[in-house]
């Protein structure tokens, strides 16, 4: 087999990389450990900074020490992720010390004295109380902004997004900077789809857009956005990663949260978390149900040219989309004694989707018109069933160094049917005469394994060395079959030239380091992976096999620095990859309808990114400002191709064709004016630039396209709020055509009662009616518009009640990480 024939090439070309990282572990490490003569002794002083209410870690606060004779500043920093902080090399003498944060009341530390002899000093943890002003007799206290910027990425506090309430990930993800939906709900990260999806920090059998759509928003506490990842996480998605923070409880005794929706168009769900925590032992289990029903309608017209002759097809179909899925939740963590945790989690689940379309087709030639009447009746049924699960073991050594090894698995078994009825009919589309019956079937199940061990080793003062290794193998086994029904008939014949059976292997192995320190105030992150793919196709039906082997290497570096005035810039770089999926690389064609077949392409190289960011944020007391400019550049770009073949049939594939850059700026704020508004506000303009071959043609095409949200929430009392978002995606080309404007306006009022232990949110999506959008495809020997108009507006009621007024604990649930650091 092509994986065990490999294994010594394996060993050989990723033993360099194995003693690089060792060599250099090592010599941090014997270097740690050396002392040096005559250095000067000098004191050190640490501590954990709280929110006072609910004992939650402040990142990012400002730490600074003063001299207690004349006041005259002598260090300071900031907090990490877990509010830690260390001021070093603080000689003899008394002190006092400032911490400071944005939204809380300044604390001061008194009588801090560093004597002779004395090496550290531990305040232990420091709680500040959040900021409380009288304004006309309401009490207004401080509270996490709906978007907020942290060193590495941006999060989205979606418990804040009440126009979210009742929907899934993608209502949560909407009008949130990088981020643009279209009217279909697909996700783009600053313009592209191909993006990674991790929950908790952990991959998910189902992926991309299917996995945003599945999960109620509801369930959800937080969705990080880290568009520049460190070499820590696995390189997949050019574009980014989208790791969403399940809600998860870690407080003594039981804690939860119910939440139920419904919505016009028999739109409903529900979804549960409960948590149990009792001395070392932590439960909590969960369950998820959604059934989202929509109806929009499509308008297509097709241009075919024929020599001297125009072949012209006009259709207009209703279509009902019904999106089910359900879930069920469950996980423990063994707390074995203070430096050792085992936890244990996992999830199943089925995700569905049905399409009904009634379709009427008018088709004629000119200059000759000779013209046809059709009805397409089409029934298309995908879904399946899930697994995910997790085995960690967390051992820590000492404070920040230690070793997690995990294990996770995920599957998928699901099934792919469509039933095409394809009628003759008269001009009012009645009276059918004759009929192509069709039906095709498709059955997935795929395995994928992962075995990684991450260690960090902090050492020094400022220094931190991450080392890593994972393995990681999918397997996937497919076959696909069609039949023809002849009109009146009861027989259905299988047809061969469409039936086809394959398993496709994907073996990964890859190692990273990554090095954190501080040189001259900058905070810095080098970081370099090595990866190791061994990937194999087998077509049954043909005993055909495609296979694809490669060693590449994805450096990163991440660059902070933390400026007077409460300013922070930081640059950053990564290399990442697009993996081409099973069914990009089968090249059996696939039936559409009787115009219109597709295919893939076993010939087919990933596509590699390199990205670029630069940001800069600037802090105000009522609220922050960011600037965030980015460059992409994509080899060996995918594009959907389309095709006329000899016979008229359009024949849709992909292929690697062009070079893209992306690049652009965002800019954004949040801004509390008073006591009763916050608005938040962001644009982006960039630029999408595609060079190479499009189909048959080489080609330059460029276009400039820009995004704007405007996002206000106001305050009527402390528990009634109303939120109005509006925005606004300007029109795009794509490799052989171009996409409309969309644009539309959404809105939420909440009342919270009993404490805020039950809130009551009622949402209105596209209030405005506006959100739909056009494509235009132009290619040789064919032209194509299609218009998608949406179901909306939508009305849902969603209610919510906290157990024991649940609240998740930022310290448990969230991944620490520094400059980009993540999960492997």
């Amino acid at each position: 087999m092509i994986f065990t024939k490999n294994l010594i090439t394996l060993t050989m070309k990723i033993k360099p990389i194995l003693i690089l990282i060792l060599t250099v572990f090592i010599s941090i490490n014997s270097y740690a450990k050396i002392p040096v003569d005559g250095a000067p002794e000098s004191g050190k002083i640490t501590g954990i900074v709280t929110d006072a209410s609910d004992n939650e870690f402040i990142p990012y606060a400002t730490i600074v020490l003063f001299n207690k004779a004349d006041s005259v500043q002598v260090n300071g920093g900031v907090t990490d992720d877990k509010g830690f902080f260390k001021l070093d090399k603080i000689p003899e003498g008394e002190y006092y010390m400032v911490i400071n944060y944005i939204g809380y009341q300044k604390k001061i530390i008194n009588d801090i004295s560093v004597k002779k002899g004395m090496s550290s000093i531990d305040l232990g943890t420091l709680k500040i109380d959040k900021a409380v002003t009288d304004i006309e007799e309401v009490e207004i206290i401080a509270e996490k902004d709906v978007i907020e910027y942290k060193i590495d990425k941006k999060v989205i506090n979606v418990s804040k997004k009440s126009v979210a309430a009742g929907g899934t990930v993608v209502d949560a993800l909407e009008n949130t900077p990088s981020v643009q939906i279209d009217a279909e709900g697909n996700v783009s990260l600053r313009g592209s789809s191909n993006f990674t999806v991790l929950i908790d920090g952990k991959p998910t059998a189902l992926k991309g857009n299917d996995a945003l759509k599945s999960i109620p928003a509801t369930a959800v506490e937080n969705v990080e956005l880290i568009t520049n990842p460190s070499a820590k996480y696995d390189p997949d998605g050019t574009s980014g990663i989208i790791n969403i923070i399940m809600k998860k409880d870690f407080k003594t005794g039981v804690n939860g949260i119910v939440n139920a929706s419904i919505g016009t168009g028999l739109k409903y769900n529900g979804d549960f978390t409960i948590n149990y925590r009792k001395e070392k032992l932590n439960y909590f289990i969960g369950a998820s149900y959604n059934n989202m029903p929509q109806n929009p309608s499509t308008e297509i017209d097709n241009e075919i040219f024929y020599n001297d002759t125009t072949h012209i097809l006009t259709q207009t179909a209703d279509r009902n989309h019904l999106m089910n899925n359900y879930n069920i939740k469950a996980g423990v963590d063994f707390y074995l004694d203070d430096s050792n945790t085992l936890t244990f989690s996992g999830d199943y689940g089925y995700w569905g989707f049905n399409l009904d379309m009634d379709a009427q087709l008018k088709e004629y030639t000119a200059p000759v018109s000779v013209t046809d009447y059709k009805r397409t009746l089409t029934e298309l049924s995908i879904g399946g069933n899930y697994v995910n699960s997790n085995l960690t073991f967390d051992h820590d050594f000492s404070k920040a160094h230690d070793l997690v090894t995990s294990l996770t698995f995920s599957s998928w078994n699901g099934n792919n049917f469509s039933d095409v009825n394809e009628q003759s009919t008269d001009e009012f589309y009645l009276n059918p005469f004759d009929a192509y019956h069709n039906k095709s079937d498709r059955n997935d199940l795929n395995k994928d394994f992962s075995l990684k061990l991450d260690y960090t080793k902090p050492f020094g003062e400022k220094n931190k060395l991450e080392i890593g290794i994972q393995s990681s193998y999918f397997i996937l086994n497919s076959d696909y079959t069609k039949s023809d029904q002849a009109y009146n008939s009861d027989i259905w014949i299988e047809q061969p030239e469409f039936t086809n059976e394959f398993e496709f292997y994907r073996l990964i192995h890859s190692a990273y380091t990554t090095f954190s320190s501080e040189f001259k105030e900058i905070q810095y992150q080098l970081g370099l992976r090595g990866e190791y793919t061994d990937r194999l196709l087998s077509l049954k039906t043909t005993d055909n096999e495609y296979s694809y082997e490669k060693f590449d290497i994805y450096p990163t570096v991440h660059l902070t620095k933390q400026l007077p005035k409460e300013q922070q810039l930081q640059a950053g770089y990564s290399k990442r990859i697009n993996r081409p999926q099973p069914w990009n690389l089968n090249p059996f064609p696939i039936y559409s309808d009787s115009y219109t077949t597709q295919a893939g392409n076993p010939e087919l190289l990933p596509e590699y990114t390199d990205s670029y960011e630069l940001n800069y944020m600037k802090r105000f007391k009522i609220g922050f400002a960011a600037l965030e400019a980015y460059y992409r550049q994509t080899n060996n770009g995918f594009e959907r191709t389309i095709n006329l073949s000899d016979d008229g049939i359009i024949q849709v594939g992909t292929e690697n064709l062009n070079k893209n850059f992306a690049y652009g700026a965002e800019l954004s704020g949040n801004f509390r004016f008073n006591k009763w508004l916050n608005i938040y506000a962001s644009a982006n303009i960039y630029s999408y630039n595609i060079q190479g071959e499009i189909v048959t043609e080489t080609a330059t095409v460029q276009s400039i396209k820009s995004d704007y949200v405007l996002n206000s929430t106001i305050s009527f009392t402390k528990s009634t709020r109303l939120q109005l978002t509006g925005f606004y995606n300007a029109p795009t080309i794509t490799p052989q055509g171009y996409r409309s404007e969309m644009y539309g306006m959404n809105a939420a009022i909440s009342q919270d009662f009993f404490k805020n232990r039950l809130s009551v949110v009622i949402r209105g999506r596209d209030i405005l009616k506006t959100m739909k959008f056009k494509f235009e495809t132009q290619a040789e020997n064919i032209n194509t518009n299609f218009v998608f108009n949406m179901e909306y507006p939508v009305i849902v009621l969603n209610i919510s009640y906290k157990i024991n007024n649940y609240k998740k604990r930022q310290s448990e649930s969230e991944t620490p990480s520094d400059f980009g650091g993540g999960i492997m």
